[in-house]
């Protein structure tokens, strides 16, 4: 229809004008498109920009497809080089020859001459470079299936590239592909195959003078509807959508603050039904830019009887998973990537974003540091309470070291009391903080003896910060690289204090938790923060018990030990392990769900460790130590 409608107007301008003069027309209008462009490029400082962006991707460790850009600004043209980029994969998250030069014109249009038409003339001055048998330009029979994801991935790296050439001009990062969510399966009344499918959209990033948008398709993508209405929905499904809501506290804090994502719940009201789900930044949250923080990242889930059921090791990457009746669909989407320190953020608009709902009391005061007395800001008490946040940031001297440039992430390596103020160890991902543009994600290679605040960083990742070696950064957790233990934030809460009078250790809820076998295996469980319990499903058949670290991107880590048992589900009393009250409270009781397992955990403080004992029928399975 489209196509047709088109071809009736030219062939009408035609009729009216005459073929030549449309020709020439055409010809006029790609001419000065290409002139505009020339002229965007001319004003960019010449150099060659690097910058690289990721997707996810691994089994029971993050070990991401990296997209790397190369972009080059000489005179009046502009080359993009995506040499290095990751090999192609047997899976579908690779794309052909036209979608990544798509991505790379997208965003250079945009930032360069975002007012002018767009056509071929104004692409005319752009060379983009795909490597065959890459991720980006797949060689057959490799499957095309992931086109919007790969092109978004290619995309954030042009734009982490291109900021550096246009002094800090440059927004927060977007959701990073489609969010393609199905749900299916036999209708209870005609017994045909049903498909509910929706994309939710997420919050857009904030730029310099203006916040991201909530809830919307983004400037890279087509302006089509994402959720379809609920009567039309609850008449054609058997499905109730039950809330759709915009997701507080999910935009990336800033000075401008990221567009908010929404939350989707989704109850399943027939049998035999099953979930898919192909999204992005499901573990590495859209990054925020020039000193702003990340948006929530996109999460998938069920919730079944009234418990979150996390439906693949690897979020955001769901293929068939089965559901009941009565369980409940979650879809919350990732808000836009933040500008700016969100600590420069004006009290007043902190102040109207918590009366729209927006953000939370405890985010307003723990990351925007505006601090109310009664109803009115207490400005005294705000300029102290931000003074003590920005002097506790963590903080790192970079330096430039030999043999870290990985084909999994720009790897980085930090010294003991770095890696503990941030709650992290080898194989964590960490993010340095770019002031005038993107940050730089890396992971941890190793963790050093020392406390000197001292980062090693291979001289490609200075390039990227467009930092000398020797700058001093702020550095931030951002994941902590094992698939079973993402780091997820949530408004704080206070606990009680500890036996000396000091504070507890926050809590946060639905943090997952990784469990590895003295054997090597490794078991997965999740903790329910409102319940203060941890719950485990142990994967083999020994028992073993190793340290397990939950780690809080807020305020470090805490470690503790827990018991692993084949197939068996367990509850440790993580209250009493936390807040340490008295004799009687140092006494975790185990349930073990297994018919014919019986025992208990019991822990006994000596000095500053406490002790682990997990017994069977009289028979002692294990033993470790809690920290």
């Amino acid at each position: 229809g489209t196509c047709k409608k088109a071809a009736e107007r030219i062939e009408a301008l035609a009729a009216r004008y005459g073929a030549a003069t449309i020709r020439a027309a055409v010809a006029e209008l790609m001419d000065r498109a290409e002139a505009r462009m020339r002229r965007a490029i001319r004003a960019l400082r010449d150099g060659e920009y690097i910058y690289e962006a990721h997707l996810e991707s691994g089994r029971e460790r993050l070990e991401p497809l990296t997209v790397r850009a190369r972009v080059i600004v000489a005179g009046e043209t502009i080359t993009v080089d995506l040499t290095g980029t990751s090999p192609q994969t047997a899976g579908p998250t690779n794309v052909g020859p036209a979608m990544a030069p798509t991505g790379a014109f997208t965003i250079i249009k945009a930032f360069l001459d975002p007012g002018a038409d767009v056509n071929s003339g104004a692409f005319r001055p752009l060379t983009v470079i795909t490597p065959p048998g890459t991720i980006v330009n797949a060689d057959p029979p490799a499957p095309c299936g992931g086109m919007v994801e790969v092109k978004y991935c290619v995309e954030s790296a042009v734009m982490g590239a291109l900021a550096q050439a246009l002094g800090g001009k440059v927004t927060g990062d977007l959701k990073g592909g489609g969010n393609h969510c199905y749900v299916g399966g036999p209708h209870p009344r005609t017994g045909e195959t049903f498909i509910f499918y929706e994309y939710p959209a997420g919050g857009t990033g904030a730029f310099e003078g203006g916040d991201g948008s909530n809830t919307v398709r983004t400037w890279t993508e087509s302006d089509m509807t994402t959720l379809q209405p609920i009567e039309a929905v609850e008449q054609l499904y058997p499905l109730r959508i039950e809330r759709t809501a915009l997701r507080e506290d999910s935009g990336g804090p800033g000075r401008w603050r990221g567009g908010l994502g929404l939350t989707r719940a989704v109850r399943i009201q027939a049998p035999a039904t099953q979930l898919s789900v192909l999204a992005e930044k499901a573990v590495l949250p859209p990054f925020g830019v020039c000193g702003g923080a990340a948006g929530a990242p996109n999460r998938f889930y069920i919730r079944r009887n009234g418990q979150p059921v996390e439906p693949s090791p690897l979020p955001g990457k769901v293929s068939g998973f089965p559901l009941e009746p009565g369980d409940v669909l979650m879809m919350e989407s990732s808000g836009g990537g933040g500008f700016g320190d969100p600590l420069d953020r004006d009290p007043s608009r902190v102040a109207a974003d918590l009366a729209e709902g927006y953000v939370t009391p405890g985010a307003a005061e723990a990351i925007y540091g505006v601090v109310w007395r009664g109803s009115a800001i207490d400005v005294a008490a705000t300029a102290t309470r931000r003074d003590s946040l920005s002097a506790a940031r963590p903080r790192v001297r970079l330096v430039a070291a030999e043999g870290l440039d990985t084909e999994r992430g720009r790897a980085i390596r930090l010294d003991a009391g770095t890696a503990r103020r941030l709650g992290v160890a080898a194989g964590a991902v960490v993010e340095l903080v770019n002031p005038r543009g993107a940050p730089l994600r890396a992971w941890v290679a190793s963790v050093v003896p020392g406390d000197g605040r001292r980062a090693e960083v291979p001289a490609v990742a200075l390039r990227m910060l467009a930092l000398a070696d020797g700058a001093e950064v702020e550095i931030r957790a951002v994941h902590s690289g094992f698939l079973g233990a993402s780091l997820i934030s949530s408004p704080p809460r206070a606990l009680p204090a500890v036996e000396g009078g000091a504070p507890a250790r926050e809590e946060r809820g639905d943090e997952r938790v990784l469990l590895r076998r003295l054997d090597g295996e490794r078991c997965e469980g999740e903790r329910r923060g409102e319940r203060d319990m941890i719950a485990l499903r142990a994967r083999g058949d020994r028992a073993a018990v190793r340290r397990v670290r939950l780690v809080d991107p807020h305020r470090g880590f805490h470690e503790a030990a827990q018991l692993g048992i084949a197939r068996a589900r367990l509850e440790l009393d993580a209250e009493a392990v936390a807040r340490r009250p008295s004799r009687a409270a140092r006494r975790g009781q185990v349930r073990l769900g297994r018919a014919g397992l019986h025992g208990f955990l019991a822990l006994r403080r000596r000095g500053g460790l406490a002790r682990l004992a997990a017994r069977r029928r009289g028979r002692s399975l294990a033993h470790g130590a809690l920290r």
